[in-house]
């Protein structure tokens, strides 16, 4: 060993075969979750591929779904309360032997405040010791609110009316004047 040279120690990792990876997830940074009623939710497609970014057939690989904190730090913190995490559809999530791919539904049920402000991801892993080979995927982050305020949802409804809104008559006062 060269003297000049010193040892170094890394973590801890894992050798994986496939690595679950989402292929698409729809909604924004910002989520509430009393507009739009009680389906109303968020979605994942999660794909699992092998180290040539090939999509994998024929493996039907049951599906745990965690909700995480979104810290700063690169550990993210295991929500105490994983009951806030409501999927919907089938109680039990596969990937789909025969299209490689599942589509994952759920909702947060508290709010970001609740838990000092902090935004969550949802962490998605194969449900099995046996499966110790599948990397998993993370969610983006997403801030949860309960829904907008009077004065936001106000204006949004107004916008949608009518885009020349601003210019009609009445519109100072908050109303369209007959």
């Amino acid at each position: 060993m060269h003297a000049s040279i010193k040892p170094l120690l890394t973590k801890g990792f894992q050798v994986v075969k496939f690595k679950l990876i989402i292929d698409q997830g729809e909604w924004e940074d910002l989520w509430y979750k009393d507009e739009g009623g009680r389906d109303k939710c968020m979605h994942a497609m999660v794909g699992l591929y092998n180290n040539k970014r090939s999509s994998v057939h024929n493996r039907r690989i049951p599906l745990l779904l965690t909700l995480l904190y979104d810290t700063a730090v690169d550990y993210h913190s295991k929500v105490t309360k994983q009951d806030i995490l409501q999927v919907l559809g089938s109680p039990r999530q596969f990937i789909d032997p025969d299209s490689g791919r599942a589509t994952i539904r759920f909702r947060i049920e508290d709010v970001s405040k609740n838990h000092q402000g902090q935004n969550f991801r949802v962490n998605i892993s194969a449900d099995s010791t046996n499966i110790a080979c599948i990397a998993p995927v993370q969610t983006r982050s997403v801030s949860i609110r309960s829904k907008r305020n009077k004065c936001q949802r106000t204006s949004k409804l107004e916008l949608s009316i009518s885009p020349n809104y601003a210019s009609m008559p009445g519109a100072s006062a908050g109303r369209l004047s007959s």
